[in-house]
């Protein structure tokens, strides 16, 4: 499972939860992947 393989932060913070909701702006680091900034669709 993804989350057991990568440590996962979500602005700063680990997070492991399945189904999370995450918000514009919300910063998501996972290790090894890159860093990912939540952005609205236009």
């Amino acid at each position: 499972m993804f989350l057991q393989d990568y440590n996962v932060y979500v602005n700063g913070e680990q997070d492991q939860r399945r189904g999370r909701k995450l918000k514009i702006d919300d910063h998501v680091e996972v290790e090894d992947v890159g860093t990912f900034i939540v952005a609205k669709e236009n």
